[in-house]
């Protein structure tokens, strides 16, 4: 039964309960910025991490100001926000849907504070206690920026003699 749940994870649309999964299918939302207050009252979300191979991990959502982030609880015993650090680019599924984002470490200390007192409330204290806070990371989710072009592209190539 283990064995299957953990294959199903690593080659699977996305996680399996908490188990890790494997790349997301489906097209991405694009246009407008969307209203996030759809995804503050969901208890987890799906994030792609840009990672090799990609992976799929599910963590809660806290919804700020209208902003989407990401908590992470006990983060120094996970890895996966380290890689969040290296390589920010991320695809969130939230209620099906699929959104392109950049992840971007909260380190404003009262921002932090913001973020641990709405998690406390939407989740329980007990992985936004005082005693846990430290240990919970939250990642800001941005838009994703366009990928920067390739250097070869940004330059385009002088025009050669004929003959």
């Amino acid at each position: 039964m283990a064995a299957a749940l953990l294959a199903a994870g690593c080659f699977g649309d996305g996680p399996v309960g908490f188990v890790p999964g494997g790349a997301f299918s489906g097209e991405l939302e694009r246009g407008a910025e969307p209203d996030w207050s759809f995804a503050a009252p969901l208890d987890t979300v799906d994030v792609q991490i840009d990672s090799s191979p990609v992976r799929t991990v599910r963590t809660g959502i806290v919804v700020h100001e209208g902003i989407p982030y990401l908590p992470v609880t006990f983060a120094p015993l996970k890895r996966w926000p380290a890689v969040l650090r290296r390589s920010p680019r991320v695809v969130l599924r939230a209620e099906g849907r699929l959104f392109e984002r950049t992840a971007v470490p909260v380190s404003e200390p009262a921002l932090h504070a913001a973020l641990i007192a709405a998690g406390q409330a939407k989740y329980g204290a007990p992985f936004h206690a005082r005693w846990a806070a430290g240990m919970t990371h939250y990642f800001r989710l941005e838009p994703a920026s366009p990928p920067a072009p390739p250097r070869s592209s940004a330059f385009p190539a002088a025009p050669r003699p004929a003959g």
